[in-house]
């Protein structure tokens, strides 16, 4: 039995409906990939699953899935825009546009986020507090003093002027930027997207100096994508802690992100005093450049990781 010869507009037809076909199972794996996601790290139960799984189909709203890690990303992005539209997102310290900001692009810069009289005062406090022990860090690829504390320690307790007395620690700004800023407000907000550690204690704190003339920090990432997945550092939250007379353009010392773009995309970030940065520490590569401040003044940075 000879076949019906096709005609070239019914060929054209054709293949097109096999090439929507192999669109629309190429789709389906990458929504499979996405669910299993939301689903083994229970940001959605069985029922909201159905009904995202609609919400996604009708605004088309998943990107390329490179690794697990882009597909936590991407799940991350789904889930929240589902949630900002049926009004489960309460932010605090963060709007939805620096929450799209970070999803999309693997990181924010958040201008001003904490007062500057509140600089103020953690400076005077890292001059005059002899509680806090500056050591060199063991890791090869930067130039700058550390240290490392939790909240409890001293450091948040314990007023600079009078090392035994316990004082109100309502008044110690150390103790304002890292148990009410950073693991309190900023904290409530983040947890609402990701899927966080409840017990705080766990997360690690550091301090950094860079002095004049450091050659700053190599590039680098804060942990591997595997790492970030399964329990490790999932975001870098780093408050800057220069003074007002800080120039970027004379004191260098500038953050550089390295963007996952072909072809690769650098982001050069200042780090003025108050001001925030968070990004995915299995995700980005980041520089610090050389610091050369004449003044004498230092370049201090406040970093929170979160798991």
């Amino acid at each position: 039995m000879n076949k019906k010869k096709l005609t070239i507009e019914e060929r054209r037809q054709r293949n097109k409906n096999r090439i929507n076909t192999k669109k629309i199972n190429k789709w389906n794996d990458r929504l499979k990939k996405v669910f299993s996601i939301l689903i083994k790290f229970k940001y959605l139960s069985n029922k909201e699953e159905k009904i995202l799984r609609y919400f996604m189909f009708k605004n088309n709203d998943v990107m390329y899935l490179k690794s697990d890690l882009d597909c936590l990303i991407d799940a991350l992005v789904v889930n929240y825009n589902y949630k900002l539209k049926n009004n489960y997102i309460s932010l605090n310290m963060l709007s939805t546009d620096s929450i799209n900001s970070l999803l999309r692009n693997g990181f924010v810069y958040i201008d001003k986020f904490i007062k500057k009289e509140l600089v103020s005062k953690i400076l005077y406090e890292i001059e005059n507090n002899k509680k806090i022990i500056w050591k060199h860090p063991n890791n090869h690829g930067r130039d700058d003093i550390i240290t490392w504390f939790k909240p409890t320690d001293d450091i948040c307790s314990l007023n600079s002027n009078d090392e035994i007395k316990q004082v109100d620690t309502n008044n110690n700004p150390f103790h304002t930027l890292l148990n009410k800023i950073l693991l309190q407000y900023l904290y409530n907000d983040l947890i609402q997207i990701f899927k966080l550690k409840s017990n705080k204690t766990n997360f690690e704190h550091q301090l950094a100096s860079y002095s004049n003339g450091a050659n700053g920090y190599s590039i680098h990432r804060d942990c591997s994508k595997d790492e970030s997945i399964n329990g490790g550092r999932k975001l870098t939250c780093i408050v800057y802690l220069q003074d007002e007379s800080y120039n970027p353009d004379i004191d260098g010392g500038q953050l550089l992100i390295y963007k996952d773009e072909r072809p690769i995309h650098v982001e050069k970030i200042a780090p003025y005093g108050g001001s925030l940065v968070i990004f995915f520490s299995g995700a980005i590569d980041h520089v610090v450049l050389p610091y050369k401040a004449t003044n004498g003044k230092k370049r201090i940075a406040f970093t929170t990781w979160l798991s």
